[in-house]
């Protein structure tokens, strides 16, 4: 609020505020132009980044990795049931079985 009111006053209006010392009136303009110019900068930046640490489709890291879980065999019956990952032949064969006229068959 401070930086709008010193960009729109005049000066005489500061100056009968008490205030003697201010930026020139440059950084009005100047500031949200560098602040604009760097989000047009950095945004293009991140995303090229994210894009070039992304693994490549063909990467076996997309399937498994050390943070896959697989189903658990034994559960007490009253529990819950762990969460894991589904495997991509359960996955595929919903997705892509015509065969299976419902898929949550698949499922029980």
């Amino acid at each position: 609020m401070v930086y709008i009111a010193w960009a729109f006053s005049s000066d005489e209006t500061l100056f009968s505020l008490g205030i003697s010392y201010f930026p020139s009136r440059y950084w009005a303009v100047a500031l949200p132009a560098f602040l604009v110019a760097i989000m047009l900068c950095v945004l293009p930046a991140l995303f090229a980044v994210t894009l070039s640490l992304t693994r490549p489709l063909t990467s076996l890291d997309l399937v498994f990795d050390e943070h896959t879980k697989p189903p658990v065999e034994k559960v007490h019956p009253d529990a819950l049931a762990p969460l894991y990952d589904i495997p991509l032949s359960v996955v595929n064969e919903l997705m892509y079985d015509h065969a299976h006229t419902d898929s949550r068959a698949a499922w029980s």
